[in-house]
């Protein structure tokens, strides 16, 4: 028995055909796919599939996303230290640095990694996959002929640690940006060699809808 398509599915395709017959994808925000279901059932190309595991990744930076963490504990352990030696643990600091340590701590070193792990950018062929981590844990897949401009954002702490962030801007003005990346320049230069070889951004709005799959803003 052919199993019936899923909600979002036939969702997805009422969509694109409005987009068809508007023949205008800025208009029906044609953009980016954010889904692994819509990956499920939509295939951009062998060299384009969403499951596909080819292509070079980067990664977050530890140092980016630790180095804070193991700041913040040093300061309110030496704090709680100090507290002790003086007499003075039983106060009102004494016991916020207590919670800070036993609670705060392992919060931020909980949030860190699993930023860590869910912080990539994965290069293929026509396309590049965004994860921008955690809370948000579906990927954007961003053909490169969307991709206007790509700039790398680097404060005190980056340059501390060695580390950056990216941000892509796309024709239809939407911004996806990608924090606490490893070696930002190294891939702000494949990307850029990669949109050079594409033959550069999208400016012709009768691109064919069906090859643009629709998603929400990037908040």
């Amino acid at each position: 028995m052919r199993k019936r398509p899923s909600r979002r599915f036939r969702r997805f395709a009422t969509q694109t055909s409005r987009c068809q017959a508007n023949n205008d994808f800025l208009h029906c925000r044609c953009i980016l796919v954010h889904s692994e279901a819509t990956a499920n059932h939509l295939m951009l190309g062998e060299n384009d599939n969403l499951l596909a595991g080819s292509g070079r990744k980067y990664h977050a930076s530890k140092t980016a996303l630790f180095l804070p963490v193991a700041i913040i504990a040093a300061g309110y352990a030496a704090l709680f230290t100090w507290l002790f030696a003086t007499g003075n643990a039983d106060g009102g600091m004494g016991r916020l640095s207590l919670v800070v340590l036993s609670a705060g701590i392992p919060f931020l070193v909980a949030h860190a990694v699993l930023r860590y792990f869910t912080i990539q950018i994965r290069m293929q062929p026509h396309a590049l996959l965004l994860h921008t981590g955690f809370p948000r844990s579906e990927p954007y897949h961003v053909p490169y002929r969307l991709i206007q401009k790509v700039s790398i954002r680097r404060g005190i702490g980056g340059r501390i640690a060695g580390s950056g962030t990216l941000v892509f801007r796309l024709v239809s003005g939407q911004k996806i940006t990608i924090c606490d990346l490893e070696d930002p320049q190294a891939a702000y230069d494949e990307i850029e060699t990669l949109l050079d070889g594409d033959g550069g951004p999208l400016t012709n709005s009768a691109e064919p809808a069906e090859m643009l799959p629709f998603a929400a803003s990037d908040r």
